[in-house]
């Protein structure tokens, strides 16, 4: 399985504001974002992202398209009525709690223990997702890359700065080559391939 990261973030490294990252994007960077979105089997968000800010996870322009949506929800109780579970793909949720219903999506009850990148990619595997597009937080993309699972790396730089981003873990990559940069308009979207 292929892992691709996808990440927006400000001039000085924050990834959201006041908590939400939603209307911080330009129309530009929402294109990117679908057109990677229609490359993909499954599109990973944190259960956070989705309940602050109720993400989109279809591909607008291909709704056909669209990946299956999945997230991993720890103790985060999702609201059904969240754009999560409204797309033409029925998500699947990784959880250590047993759900109130399960006809909204497919719930992976597991052990808390199992909730890691490596277990998740290799469940998902089985259920034949061959590329795999992470979107939505940084403790998500941190796991991910600790795991050593990023196979590319989306980053689209943003003209903002927020002062929200924390510095306290310094995570290196490895074996990342900068494969392409593009500049469109005020943005900088770069690409990292291993």
């Amino acid at each position: 399985m292929q892992v691709w990261l996808n990440m927006a973030m400000s001039l000085d490294g924050s990834t959201s504001s006041g908590g939400k990252w939603s209307g911080l994007s330009s129309p530009r960077d929402r294109q990117k974002m679908d057109e990677l979105r229609a490359e993909c089997d499954g599109l990973l968000i944190g259960a956070r992202t989705i309940a602050v800010d109720n993400p989109n996870v279809n591909v607008k322009a291909s709704p056909e398209k669209s990946p299956v949506p999945i997230t991993i929800c720890r103790s985060t109780i999702l609201d059904p009525a969240l754009r999560f579970f409204q797309g033409p793909r029925k998500p699947i949720v990784f959880t250590s709690k047993e759900p109130e219903t399960r006809s909204n999506a497919e719930w992976i009850v597991t052990d808390s223990s199992k909730l890691t990148p490596v277990e998740i990619v290799q469940e998902l595997s089985k259920r034949k997702v061959s590329r795999l597009l992470l979107e939505g937080g940084p403790t998500l993309a941190r796991a991910f890359l600790n795991a050593n699972l990023i196979d590319r790396m989306y980053l689209t730089i943003v003209p903002w700065v927020l002062f929200e981003h924390n510095a306290s873990e310094r995570i290196e990559p490895r074996n990342f080559k900068l494969t392409s940069v593009e500049q469109f308009d005020q943005e900088i979207f770069l690409q990292y391939d291993r």
